[in-house]
């Protein structure tokens, strides 16, 4: 579970589920988010994302702040879907400020921010 807020309104935050994705290059979080923490999701830079089926989805860019209880805070410029989608995806965008780390005979996970 990660926190979702603008840096000008962290009161305005939102806590859901996101699933790291080493595949997708950009976040990618549903719109309808974009509502409870105070964004217009239209006033955002146009994105789109084509996928290897083909598909394509249409989506807006915006700064906002991800945070985790354990992790720390993170800016991010992220994308927000224009249409529906099943799950929020933290992509390569946010890797890149974190470190993982897998101990599989021990089946253990290590997750820090990048120093």
């Amino acid at each position: 579970m990660v926190d979702l807020f603008r840096s000008e309104a962290p009161e305005d935050l939102v806590t859901l589920p996101a699933h790291l994705d080493t595949g997708a290059g950009c976040s990618l979080f549903d719109g309808e988010l974009a509502i409870p923490i105070g964004l217009n999701l239209l006033e955002g830079e146009g994105f789109a994302f084509n996928f290897t089926s083909g598909a394509r989805l249409e989506a807006k860019r915006h700064a906002v702040v991800i945070a985790h209880p354990e992790l720390g805070s993170f800016p991010l410029v992220m994308a927000f879907s224009i249409g529906e989608i099943r799950r929020n995806i933290l992509g390569r965008d946010f890797l890149r400020l974190i470190q993982i780390g897998v101990r599989e005979l021990h089946s253990e996970l290590y997750v820090t921010p990048t120093p």
